[in-house]
């Protein structure tokens, strides 16, 4: 006959090997779960923080242009200055 105090000890040393396996397997989730939440929180509010950004932007100009159908001139002229500016700073640097 098997001593009933054997089996169960055995028992307990099986479910606490599995316990702690199951408990480290659980902490590395939650780990990794986090890293995956911080990196993808840091990239969306800078993208929603870009959004707003040229949202607020966009409204400003056209409340300033509004009726006037300037907003594609001014995108013109931004784009003329900035082009500039790009060969101004080459120019700069062949000399």
């Amino acid at each position: 006959m098997v001593d009933i105090k054997t089996i169960v000890s055995e028992m307990v040393k099986v479910m606490s090997k599995n316990t702690k396996h199951k408990l480290n397997q659980l902490k590395d989730d939650a780990q990794l779960f986090l890293q995956i939440q911080n990196f993808i929180d840091c990239d969306v509010v800078a993208l929603i923080n870009h959004y707003e950004f040229v949202k607020e932007l966009m409204n400003h100009l056209e409340f300033l242009y509004f009726g006037k159908g300037n907003i594609s001139w001014m995108y013109e002229v931004c784009q003329a200055f900035n082009l500039l500016k790009i060969k101004t700073c080459h120019l700069q640097h062949t000399l």
